[in-house]
Order: C-alpha cells, then structure tokens, then sequence
C-alpha cells in the first residue's frame, strides 16, 4: 500500500512532476556516458498516493481511493547514470528535432522525505534499470 507521493506538483500548463534546479546540482559527463543529480530540500506536497497527486486530493473512488489533501514536505535525493548500454543518434527534421542519445544504468537515493510535520524520516535505495540521456 502506498502512502507516500512526493510531487512539485502540476503546473496550470499541464506540466508535471518537473522542478527548477541549480547548474551546479548537475554533473554531466556525455563521452563518459555518466551524470549525477543531487538536490537538497526540495519543496513538494505528499498527496498520499498517486491518484490523489493526479486529482489534486480528490481520490479516486470508482477504485475505493478516499480523498487524501496534500501537504508541504521536503526531498532530498541523489541519482547517479553510468554505464553505457546503448546508443542512437535521433534526427527527425519535420519537427526541427535532432539528438544524441545514450542509454545507461542508474542508481536512485531517496535521503529523506519530511512532512511539514516533522513524522516521517527515512531512506531507500532503488535500482532503475535503463535511463536515457541526450546533449
């Protein structure tokens, strides 16, 4: 059972689950096929579970999701991209897109998640398997 989802949140556009960050949280390596992203203190909401993140609280209750309001939290977090695997250059000219893309591993460290409440403090490690890159 999930009950935990830390999201930025939707913007008005559509857009989600992005944030703005800092050029020195990021290291990128494209020759060596390696990145790292770390960031500290992130403000996002915990809206429980996804459905409620996507509903903005307001559950899901055709599947039994009661409503569940968010609340203000903090993330903290590293995911590291190494070990190419792959390798593909993109070029679609109809639509003015071009990129080199490399496939890698990556590892995820979630250090901590803190509600508004100080309740919650934990940390995990997740394994991802394929994670793409572009210059």
């Amino acid at each position: 059972m999930q009950i935990h989802d830390y999201s930025p949140g939707i913007a008005a556009n559509g857009l989600f689950w992005v944030i703005p960050t800092s050029r020195d949280s990021i290291e990128i390596d494209f020759d060596g096929g390696m990145a790292s992203l770390r960031l500290r203190d992130v403000p996002v909401t915990d809206a429980h579970d996804l459905y409620n993140n996507l509903t903005n609280g307001h559950g899901f209750p055709p599947l039994g999701v009661a409503p569940v309001a968010p609340v203000p939290a903090t993330v903290s977090f590293d995911i590291e991209w190494s070990g190419i695997t792959d390798s593909a250059k993109v070029v679609n000219m109809m639509q003015n897109f071009r990129g080199q893309f490399v496939k890698t591993g990556a590892t995820i460290q979630q250090l901590t998640g803190r509600l508004s409440r100080p309740t919650l403090h934990f940390s995990r490690r997740a394994r991802i398997l394929l994670a793409t890159f572009t210059r």
